[in-house]
């Protein structure tokens, strides 16, 4: 909720984490921190509360991983 306002940011949440193979093809899959991707055009009010939103989710949602499958 920024300003008293609910916004649904599901889809604006990008994982930090990673999924790669070394030398031997053992898989590594590696959580993240969470950024946000916010289109500017669709909510421009949000754009000078990224920093506090991407803390906020960090504070508050586990680490991710990519999301793909090993």
């Amino acid at each position: 909720m920024v300003n008293g306002t609910f916004y649904s940011l599901k889809y604006a949440m990008c994982s930090g984490g990673s999924v790669w193979f070394d030398k031997d093809w053992c898989d590594h899959v590696e959580s993240g921190p969470w950024t946000i991707n916010i289109d500017e055009k669709e909510y421009p009010e949000l754009i000078p509360y990224i920093d506090e939103i991407t803390e906020v989710v960090n504070e508050n949602v586990p680490e991710g991983c990519c999301g793909g499958c090993v």
